[in-house]
């Protein structure tokens, strides 16, 4: 079987799981948040095996353990504000109105970071314990928070809508600037940490992912007879902020693998290495679309409504 279609039918099992992730909504999301975890966790085991090095013994355990209670305050979120009408009334769903979610979220990370420094000081030696305790601290900021903020996009009362733009977006984006790359592709872009990429593709990258993005919103409109969320303007600056961004991500692992020495983060999907190297650019793209949502919410301004 050639690289290429293991390639493509790795792709096709991959997105069908992705999109009864989120669409399916019978089971109360259980099922995303199930597939949301072994995401951080199988991704946090290919995170710590790139940055451990020799002489240095990392938190693993407890980097994966409080990242998994972090993906659960995200879930709860968007259990309580898709389901309210089972849970209003209780005082856990009075709390989570209040979007506490974040607060709650870094003061797990507060308590890993004195739990790791017990364990450090009282068990290991001190030879190394810097970079141990923030490689560790950063696979939770790297991974867990990012993925988790796609709970809160989805508990958006426009949240099919945007994760679809950002799915279709950030593929669209990855998929141009590969082929616009190879096959236009003749200006370096001059990046250190991924030498073979090139302005052309970049630029296929951008156009494409705009051209997407307006006909998604069509499409949506036509489907599901109503509005898209964005207007014309702001589809068009909101598809090359996901882009630059996914980018970004993109080349974030690619530095990390290029310090540590490796091709692809795992060998786990066959024609697409690991985890990590499927989500890399998620993890940029959630957060930015989580700010610029909640951004919004709070700028009026004319132009996005």
């Amino acid at each position: 079987m050639s690289e290429l279609v293991k390639r493509i039918i790795s792709a096709v099992i991959l997105l069908s799981v992705y999109l009864f992730g989120f669409l399916y909504t019978g089971a109360y999301y259980i099922q995303l948040f199930v597939i949301g975890a072994f995401i951080i966790l199988a991704g946090l085991s290919e995170f710590y095996r790139i940055l451990e090095r020799p002489g240095t013994q990392l938190f693993k355990n407890e980097g994966k353990f409080y990242s998994l209670l972090i993906a659960l305050v995200f879930y709860l979120d968007l259990l309580f504000a898709r389901f309210s009408h089972l849970f209003a009334g209780s005082s856990l769903y009075n709390l989570y109105s209040e979007n506490l979610s974040f607060k709650i979220a870094l003061l797990l990370v507060f308590i890993m970071l004195f739990h790791v420094f017990f364990i450090q000081i009282s068990f290991r030696k001190i030879e190394g314990a810097s970079y141990a305790i923030g490689a560790s601290l950063m696979g939770v900021f790297y991974l867990a928070i990012p993925l988790s903020m796609f709970f809160q996009i989805l508990s958006n009362a426009a949240g099919v809508y945007y994760i679809l733009f950002l799915s279709l977006v950030t593929i669209i984006n990855d998929s141009g600037a590969y082929f616009g790359g190879k096959l236009f592709g003749k200006t370096p872009a001059g990046i250190k940490a991924s030498p073979n990429k090139t302005r052309e593709g970049y630029l296929f990258g951008f156009a494409f992912s705009v051209l997407a993005a307006l006909a998604f919103n069509y499409v949506w409109f036509l489907d599901a007879n109503d509005q898209a969320a964005g207007s014309f303007v702001e589809t068009i600056i909101l598809a090359l902020l996901i882009s630059f961004s996914g980018n970004l991500g993109d080349l974030a692992e690619s530095c990390l693998k290029r310090d540590a020495g490796v091709k692809d983060s795992a060998n786990l999907i066959p024609g697409h290495g690991g985890i990590l190297d499927r989500v890399d650019s998620l993890i940029f793209t959630i957060p930015v679309l989580y700010i610029y949502i909640s951004l919004k919410e709070v700028v009026k301004i004319p132009v996005f409504q």
